[in-house]
């Protein structure tokens, strides 16, 4: 099996422990798996990007060193997982939380972004039962807020199906990000003078380009007399992050229900984390070698 496998479930299992993940749901459990064993699973699928079935079916039969690794006894069906996909959505966001505090600063500098994620194998029933008259007119999109370091690891997530904006959407997660940031780098969506005062009563400097002809208040006339071009050109990390997310993970959801897919970004974001943290490992095992 190689290294890099290795230490990832390493990697995993010390970070569900840091998280006070529980081993079994309840004293009375089968006890035929446990749920560090699913949590990994779970990542790994993500990481290989297959379907349950595919998964299943296909992939763990041949990867019998993950199995013998991970301490399986016999292969977990597909609807398992996809069970325990949605109960571990709050553990997953703990477990990525402890993961990526240790390489962390105190105080990272942070930079944000928006981005939309269609519905796959959405009907257009689908859409206007779950978005009403107004959404069965477009097609299915959620909107998901990214908030990452110059590593390109990612703070926090978000995500909205029904029509919002970001800085809406950023409130309401902001209670989950890893580490508070000293400085938030947003786009002209993140041009408010509210929002600039809300991150500035927790110690937080905000940048955002001000729009034409919109300079009332006291941050976004300081920002439009000096703005910090060099500082605001390190956004473009946000960018990246959304890039390499898409890659892994393309740019769709899968999950039909809100809270699937509240489930489904939880793992999307560890398993990207996972591999982030990965090769930063690396390269520090190359400059402690020179």
């Amino acid at each position: 099996m190689a290294v890099q496998a290795i230490r990832a479930i390493n990697l995993l299992r010390n970070s569900l422990k840091k998280a006070r993940v529980p081993l079994y749901w309840h004293k009375n459990s089968p006890k035929t798996y446990t749920v560090h064993q699913h949590a990994i699973l779970l990542v790994f699928r993500r990481k290989l990007n297959k379907s349950y079935v595919e998964y299943e079916q296909f992939w763990l039969p041949i990867l019998t060193p993950l199995c013998k690794a991970v301490g399986l006894k016999k292969i977990p069906e597909q609807s398992t997982l996809c069970k325990e996909e949605h109960r571990l959505r709050f553990w997953l966001e703990k477990t990525n939380v402890k993961m990526i505090q240790t390489i962390l600063p105190k105080r990272p500098f942070a930079t944000g972004d928006g981005t939309g994620l269609s519905f796959a194998n959405g009907s257009s029933y689908y859409i206007r039962r779950i978005m009403g008259q107004r959404g069965a007119k477009r097609r299915g999109f959620a909107r998901v807020v990214f908030v990452n370091t110059t590593k390109n690891i990612i703070l926090v997530s978000g995500i909205r199906v029904l029509p919002t904006g970001e800085l809406n959407l950023l409130r309401g997660i902001w209670n989950k990000i890893a580490r508070k940031p000293s400085t938030l780098v947003w786009d002209k969506a993140g041009d408010s003078e509210k929002h600039h005062e809300w991150l500035e009563e927790q110690g937080i400097r905000s940048i955002a380009p001000v729009k034409k002809n919109y300079r009332r208040g006291r941050i976004r006339k300081r920002l439009a007399k000096n703005f910090p071009q060099k500082t605001y050109n390190k956004r473009n990390h946000s960018e990246t992050t959304v890039r390499l997310y898409k890659q892994s993970f393309g740019d769709s959801l899968k999950a039909r229900s809100l809270k699937g897919r509240k489930a489904e970004l939880a793992v999307n974001t560890l398993t990207h984390n996972l591999n982030q943290r990965l090769k930063i490992f690396i390269i520090w095992s190359f400059q402690c070698d020179r």
